[in-house]
C-alpha cells in the first residue's frame, strides 16, 4: 500500500483546484500555508467560498482544465452541477496533478477520498464563469464560454460522436468497445478510457453516458433479465431449438441460462460451425445454468448485433454439432431457418441461398 505525505497530499489538493480548509487543516496545513501553497503553484490566493470550500480559480488546475475540456467538448448541452461535480472528482481521481501533467494514479485515488461530499454549487458556478460560461437553475451552459478545450485525442473524439448519434446521448461499454476505433476491450474502456474522458460518466449499473444526459430507469434496470422465449425438440430429442431475446449484457456475460425443467433435453458439448466455438451445457456442473460458449459465437459471427434481435440456436445431439443464428424475428429470417430442425447442420458459408421472390 501506497503511504502519501502530508505535503504530497496538500499539494494534490491544491494542484486539483477544489478542496476544503478542514482537510488541510487535518494535513497540518493552517489557512496562511494554504496561501502561500496556491500562490507558489498557481501566482494566485485561492477563493473562499461557502461551506469550508477554497478554489484555486486557474486553467491549469485539474479542476480549471476539467472545465475546458467540458466546455469545449458539450457546448451544447446543459450540464448540471452534479455532473459537473462529478466530472472534477473523477479527474482527480483519474490522478492528473495539473493541466497536461503527468499521471499519479494512486495519488489521485487518495486525493478522491476526501471528497465525500459533492463539490459545492458556488465552486461550480465559479469554475464556469471564470472561463466565461453561464450557469443557471442549477445547470451550467458553455455555448458561449470565451475559452474551451476542444477534443484533441482520438478516444476523445470518436468517444464524443459516437455518443453524440445516439439519441439518448448514452451506450452500454459493450456497445461502445466493439464501435470505437482503437478497439479497446471492455475492461480497457471502463477502467482506462473513460476515466481519463472529462466529459463522460458511467454509472455503476448504468450506460457511458455524456454529461447532461440521464438514463431512465428502464435502462438502469435492464438486465439479462428473461430473455428466454422458448425450447423446441424433435420427438426423438435429438435435435433441439432454443430461442433467446438479444441483449448486450447477455452477449457480453455470457447469459444465457437454461431453465431446470428443460436442462436434459440440453446437456452436452456441442461445436458451432460457423466460428468452431464450443457450446456446452452441464447440468451436473458448478454452474448447471448457462449454456455456455453462445456469447462468444454472437460475438464471433455478428459482431453488429443489435439489442431485440432473436438469437435461435440448433443443437444436433447426434453430431455433436450446433449453430447459432440471430437476427429480428421476420417471416424473412424464420424462412431462413425454417427447416433446420432435420436438415444437416452446415456452416452459412456452405448453404444455398433461398430462392428470390419474384
Amino acid at each position: 500500500m501506497t503511504v502519501h505525505s502530508k505535503l504530497e497530499l496538500a499539494e494534490g489538493l491544491v494542484r486539483g483546484g477544489v478542496f476544503r480548509a478542514s482537510w488541510m487543516n487535518d494535513l497540518g496545513y493552517d489557512a496562511e500555508a494554504v496561501h502561500g501553497m496556491c500562490v507558489n503553484l498557481f501566482g494566485q490566493a485561492p477563493t473562499a467560498f461557502s461551506s469550508d470550500w477554497f478554489a484555486v480559480l486557474s486553467d491549469d488546475t485539474v479542476a480549471g482544465d476539467t472545465v475546458l475540456r467540458i466546455a469545449g467538448a458539450l457546448y451544447d448541452e446543459l450540464i448540471p452541477f452534479s455532473d459537473m461535480s462529478e466530472a472534477v472528482i473523477k479527474m482527480i481521481r483519474y490522478g492528473i496533478t495539473e493541466r497536461n501533467g503527468a499521471i499519479n494514479a494512486k495519488l489521485g485515488v487518495a486525493l478522491a477520498e476526501h471528497f465525500s461530499v459533492p463539490v459545492s454549487a458556488d465552486v461550480i458556478i465559479a469554475l464556469a464563469e471564470f472561463i466565461g460560461g453561464e450557469c443557471r437553475d442549477g445547470r451550467c451552459d458553455f455555448g458561449d464560454a470565451a475559452r474551451a478545450t476542444e477534443p484533441v485525442l482520438e478516444n476523445e473524439i470518436d468517444m464524443l460522436a459516437m455518443l453524440t448519434v445516439r439519441m439518448e446521448g448514452h451506450a452500454p461499454v459493450s456497445w461502445l468497445s466493439r464501435r470505437l476505433k482503437s478497439r479497446p476491450s471492455r475492461s480497457k474502456l471502463y477502467y482506462k478510457v473513460v476515466p481519463s474522458i472529462p466529459f463522460v460518466l458511467k454509472d455503476p449499473k448504468g450506460p457511458i453516458r455524456l454529461l447532461g444526459k440521464t438514463v431512465d430507469a428502464n435502462a438502469l434496470a435492464k438486465g439479462t433479465g428473461d430473455i428466454f422465449i422458448g425450447l423446441k425438440r424433435t420427438k426423438d430429442g435429438s435435435r433441439v431449438r432454443l430461442d433467446y431475446r438479444v441483449t448486450e449484457e447477455a452477449v457480453e456475460s455470457n447469459s444465457f441460462n437454461v431453465r431446470p425443467e428443460w436442462r436434459d433435453f440440453v446437456h452436452g458439448e456441442f461445436i458451432e460451425v460457423n466460428t468452431g466455438v464450443s457450446i456446452r451445457y452441464n447440468r451436473y456442473g458448478k454452474d448447471a445454468r448457462k449454456l455456455a460458449g453462445v456469447g462468444l459465437a454472437i460475438r464471433k459471427a455478428y459482431p453488429e448485433y443489435e439489442n431485440g434481435e432473436n438469437a435461435v440456436i440448433f443443437l444436433d445431439h447426434t453430431t455433436g454439432l450446433a449453430t447459432v443464428e440471430v437476427g429480428h424475428a421476420t417471416p424473412k429470417f424464420e424462412d431462413r431457418i425454417a427447416d433446420f430442425m432435420s436438415a444437416d447442420i452446415i456452416p452459412r458459408s456452405k448453404r444455398t441461398p433461398l430462392p428470390r421472390a419474384a
